[in-house]
């Protein structure tokens, strides 16, 4: 996150030794879908990447847990994060990552949950027609609001026993 003060320094790190940084979010998919693995801590990239079954590996250091303001936030057992995070493959320092990113990790054993989690909070049809759906609900949720509907999970949830 480039303009966050607690990353600052991470930033001015980046900055210095990658010198062929994207960093606009216009590009993020395209960028993805030519990643063989994605290293992140930010749980927008992790989501991203699950959905779009990559390789994913959550970075983390000491402290980690005190500067996750805006990042993965443990906050129940059971959330998406919490469950992702008990799945992916942790590097805590460069001999772990090491081993992640090697021949010998084992991610067929992750594949099961993966899917898992994909189906569960990204897009239970997995057809690629995500975003069509959505913008079909936003359009029809634009509609229902002209036509003074003041219920629209009623309405929604209405129409999908009752259809």
């Amino acid at each position: 996150t480039l303009h966050r003060p607690e990353e600052s320094a991470s930033l001015v790190l980046a900055q210095r030794y990658l010198k062929n940084r994207i960093d606009d979010p216009l590009h993020l998919l395209a960028l993805m879908a030519q990643a063989d693995y994605v290293l992140t801590d930010s749980s927008g990239f992790i989501f991203d990447a699950i959905h779009m079954n990559k390789r994913v590996i959550l970075l983390s250091w000491p402290d980690m847990a005190s500067l996750l303001d805006g990042h993965l936030s443990f906050s129940t057992p059971e959330s998406a994060d919490q469950r992702i995070c008990d799945i992916l493959p942790v590097a805590q320092d460069i001999q772990a990552l090491r081993n992640a990113l090697s021949d010998t990790f084992d991610w067929a054993v992750l594949e099961t949950p993966l899917a898992e989690i994909r189906h569960h909070y990204c897009d239970a049809f997995m057809d690629g027609q995500a975003g069509q759906r959505a913008a079909l609900e936003i359009a029809n949720l634009i509609d229902a609001s002209s036509q003074q509907h003041s219920n629209t999970l009623l309405l929604s949830l209405q129409k999908k026993l009752f259809s």
